[in-house]
Parts: C-alpha cells; sequence; structure tokens
C-alpha cells in the first residue's frame, strides 16, 4: 500500500509524461516503514507516562487526521507527502506495543497465552482484509487523490471511532 501510494503520489507531482520508478518507492516505504519500531518502543514508554487509554485515544486521532493529510498531499511537494506518509507510520505504530502490553496486563495470568493468541489471530486478520478494503475502495472511488484520502480514512475509522467512544464513554460516567 506504501510503494502504490508512493508510485501515485509521486506521478501526481511529476510532470507530464515523467514516470517514477517502482523500486525507488519500494526503497521509500522500506526506510519509512522502519520508523515503525522506534515508534512502537517509544509508544508504550509515552504511555507510561500519561496513562495508556489516554494515550491509545490520542494516537488514533492524530493518526487519523495524518493519514487523511498524507493522501491530500499527494501531488503537492515530495518533502511533504513523504514527511506526512513518514508521520502517519510513526502515529500507527506509536499505539501497538502500548494495545499489547495492555491485553496483556488485562488478561488473567491462566489466560495470557490464548489472549496473546486472539489478539494475533484478530490483528493479524485486519492486516488481511484491510488492504483489500483499502484497495477497493481505490477502485470505486476513481484512483484519484480523494479515492486515496477516502482510503486512507477508512484505515483509521475504527481507532477514530474506539476514540470517540471511549471519550463520550468517560464523561458519562
Amino acid at each position: 500500500m506504501i510503494v502504490a501510494f508512493v508510485v501515485f503520489a509521486s506521478s501526481a507531482a511529476a510532470a507530464p509524461g515523467a514516470t517514477r520508478s517502482s523500486a525507488e518507492a519500494t526503497g521509500v516505504a522500506a526506510l519509512v516503514n522502519l520508523l515503525g519500531l522506534p515508534a512502537s518502543v517509544l509508544g508504550n514508554e509515552a504511555a507510561a507516562r500519561v496513562g495508556r487509554q489516554r494515550w491509545i485515544a490520542g494516537v488514533m486521532c492524530v493518526s487519523a487526521a495524518v493519514g487523511w493529510m498524507t493522501a491530500f498531499a499527494a501531488g503537492g511537494p515530495a518533502w511533504l507527502f513523504l514527511a506526512l506518509l513518514a508521520g502517519y507510520v510513526v502515529c500507527v505504530m506509536a499505539d501497538s506495543a502500548t494495545l499489547t502490553a495492555g491485553m496483556v496486563a488485562a488478561a488473567p495470568p491462566s489466560q495470557r497465552g490464548a489472549a496473546m493468541a486472539v489478539h494475533s489471530f484478530l490483528g493479524f486478520a485486519a492486516g488481511f482484509l484491510s488492504p483489500m478494503c483499502f484497495g477497493a475502495l481505490l477502485d470505486l472511488a476513481g484512483n484519484g487523490r480523494l479515492a486515496w484520502t477516502l482510503a486512507f480514512g477508512t484505515l483509521s475509522l475504527g481507532g477514530l471511532l474506539w476514540s470517540l467512544a471511549t471519550r463520550f464513554g468517560r464523561s458519562a460516567n
């Protein structure tokens, strides 16, 4: 998905008739994805300081906003959409370790193995289904900047809805 987006965004920004290398886009995607590991670890450390639920809700909201901005920046200056793409990957990964640590902490000790198995299964299922939904939305919406913005937005929708439900649920108590 990142490779396809970089090719799309680069092509949209290029002069008419210019081509962009998918090998170049693959290298960019690899470098951007390398930001995920430290973001996950540092995100968990930040969550320990500000509170797990507050951190996750905040990161999910920021992730949604940055995802939409990233897609909308396609066709603009390369530095802008690449910086936003890097920020998006950091935001997406910033709550990963926190979610896993929270699940392990919440599970009864005798059921932690099963809880981790279900957690992993659900994560991999989402990793399987999300690109299919993303691609289907790109096809349905015409594969332009609006289509990419909508597709990035759908990736963030679940987290955004959870964040809002958590926020309003907490204020109702």
